[in-house]
């Protein structure tokens, strides 16, 4: 009976040896999390960083594995106040990152490596950059949010159709809102483009966009008449286009198919000239 208890202990002891044995992050991705410390101790206001190299970097604050943890997910490092983004070709060597939170720090571009490496991650679907002085170019993903930074240029024509977030308000982007992409962008929900100095006209294609929730045009140099196209959004749930040159009236179709209150007109400025129809 003692022989079997003991027999029972070992295999229990080698059960979770091999546990932690396969549960290990691989020695690439460790690697690179070192490196990513390294770099990392002198770009924050938040001295020493609060990483320990002895440790699992799956117990790393803003680190997260999967339910194994035999690989990271998930790299999220808010408020740092980061700002020299050298590290972040470094950050997209991780392979199977699915999401990638960097808001509310004081990172102010993006190298061309991380777009080139991180646009190559089949399994990245999240990018936050949010609330940084950020200018250069947009990947193609799930949910972008790039709200609050300083990024100049156009709205890029080639979105990837499975976008569903894309936030690019309160920017410095110029231009024309692109209307080639719009008939491919079934699942895109949110569409912010607020607060920047965008011009022309409101591309009728945007009512291709079957799924979309929040459209917000606001604040633009945006011209011409509202499509009657936008009728076609029947899910549609917030409708902002104050602080433009928009003329004309609402269209009697997105009147009827677009439960929004009309009395959004009462809050525009003499930069909107929009009235609903008579009755």
């Amino acid at each position: 009976m003692r022989r079997y208890a003991h027999t029972t202990s070992l295999l229990l002891l080698l059960f979770f040896l091999f546990h932690l044995v396969v549960s290990e992050i691989p020695s690439n991705q460790r690697n690179t999390m070192i490196n990513l410390y390294n770099l990392l101790q002198n770009n924050t206001g938040q001295p020493p960083f609060p990483w320990d190299f002895t440790r699992d970097p799956c117990s790393w604050k803003g680190v997260t594995c999967n339910v194994h943890n035999s690989s990271i997910t998930q790299f999220s490092l808010q408020f740092f106040s980061l700002s020299n983004p050298d590290f972040l070709p470094v950050l997209c060597q991780i392979d199977t990152l699915e999401s990638i939170d960097l808001s509310n720090n004081r990172l102010n571009s993006i190298p061309s490596g991380f777009m080139t490496g991180c646009g190559n991650l089949s399994g990245l679907r999240e990018l936050d950059f949010s609330t940084n002085r950020l200018s250069g170019s947009l990947p193609n993903l799930q949910n972008v949010d790039l709200y609050d930074n300083s990024l100049e240029g156009s709205v890029p024509e080639n979105i990837s159709s499975s976008l569903v977030r894309l936030r690019l308000g309160n920017n410095r982007l110029n231009g024309t809102i692109p209307s080639s992409s719009f008939g491919s962008l079934q699942k895109l929900i949110n569409f912010e483009v607020d607060n920047n100095s965008l011009e022309g006209s409101i591309p009728p294609e945007l009512g291709l966009c079957k799924n979309l929730r929040l459209l917000n045009l606001a604040k633009n140099q945006l011209t011409s008449v509202l499509p009657i196209e936008l009728g076609n959004l029947t899910r549609l749930q917030e409708l902002k286009l104050e602080a433009n040159k928009l003329v004309g009236e609402i269209p009697i179709a997105i009147v009827e198919e677009i439960e929004y209150q009309l009395e959004f007109a009462q809050q525009f400025d003499s930069f909107f000239d929009f009235k609903a129809p008579e009755s």
